[in-house]
């Protein structure tokens, strides 16, 4: 998109390709759109941690308005990917967040462990021929 944007400038403008301003113009629109989107996808998770908000509906919210804020912030204020900023929001905003949430809590204590419970914790006395996978 950065590249076709570059081009129909110059196609719109009727001006020569000129190689450092082109690749000066790519560069500024991709590299700058990255520490935008960090700030926004930190400020979403931020706001949402003051607010203690963890129901669903909340976060999907911020993650629509996330989305939706940053390609604007990014396209129209700052004049630099939009697309490249929403994946950099989305990114820090989700390893921001996962850690707040009872998923990340349920995800670290149930299910990583073991994927079918009894059969992968380690038993106290001899196995007994319960028919546990894996066990003989």
């Amino acid at each position: 998109m950065v590249v076709f944007s570059v081009i129909t400038g110059m196609v719109l403008e009727g001006s020569d390709l000129h190689l450092y301003r082109t690749l000066g113009a790519f560069a500024w629109a991709v590299l700058a759109a990255l520490p935008a989107g960090l700030f926004m996808g930190w400020l979403g998770a931020w706001l949402l941690r003051v607010w203690h908000e963890h129901h669903v509906f909340f976060t999907t919210s911020m993650s629509l308005i996330l989305a939706y804020g940053s390609f604007v912030l990014a396209e129209e204020f700052l004049g630099v990917s939009g697309v490249i900023c929403v994946l950099m929001a989305a990114l820090t905003f989700a390893r921001s967040w996962q850690k707040e949430t009872a998923w990340g809590d349920l995800q670290d204590k149930i299910l990583m462990p073991g994927l079918c419970g009894h059969c992968c914790q380690p038993h106290p006395s001899p196995p007994s021929d319960s028919g546990c996978l894996g066990q003989v």
